[in-house]
């Protein structure tokens, strides 16, 4: 079998059905215009390093740079939908507890004891708590991370409120999805989203 010689231009070998903006319009007159409009613009087609997937250094790269920074899907609101209902969504070394603080508010905090840094919630996946409970030493927060009680307070006499409350990561929904963002000064999910909202 002979081999034919690729004669197509750089960003020209397309598949050659239907476009997305097309299978969007089938759907009904309920998508934004935007996603309608045909947007194409070729990037380049040369092979990624393939370190990039294997490379333990550009991992810790991401991990450092890349994944604290971005809004991130953490779970649905029908995993939390009763108050105390928690999520735990885990991703490197980082673990969040997304938690139903109030029937009308979902709040998200690392998933630390703000003691000696003991995970509080064990795994991920949901569960449900009262209030949020330290393994170790007993510590406890109320559901919006607010200190409830620290065993032997007397013993802590550098702890304050405004040091100990639990860490709180941004977190807001959109459709039903919950996400979370580690970085406090992120832009808010809307603009993330850009023109899907």
């Amino acid at each position: 079998m002979k081999d034919k010689k690729n004669t197509l231009k750089r960003g020209e070998a397309r598949f050659k059905g239907i476009t997305t903006a097309e299978v969007i319009a089938r759907e009904g007159d309920n998508a934004p215009k935007v996603l309608l409009e045909e947007q194409y613009q070729f990037l380049g087609d040369e092979d990624l390093d393939f370190g990039r997937y294997t490379s333990k250094e550009f991992f810790e790269k991401e991990i450092k740079s890349l994944w604290p920074k971005i809004w991130q899907w953490a779970c649905r609101e029908e995993h939390i939908q009763k108050t105390g209902d928690t999520y735990v969504y885990e991703f490197g070394p980082y673990s969040v507890v997304v938690v139903r603080s109030t029937q009308k508010k979902i709040q998200a905090f690392l998933n630390t004891c703000m003691h000696r840094g003991t995970k509080i919630c064990p795994s991920e996946g949901t569960g449900y708590l009262k209030k949020f409970r330290c393994p170790f030493h007993g510590w406890s927060w109320n559901l919006d991370g607010s200190i409830n009680n620290i065993p032997g307070r007397w013993d802590f006499p550098h702890v304050s409120e405004s040091t100990h409350n639990l860490q709180e990561v941004k977190c807001e929904i959109w459709g039903g999805f919950v996400f979370i963002n580690l970085d406090l000064k992120a832009n808010p999910l809307e603009d993330y989203l850009e023109v899907l909202p």
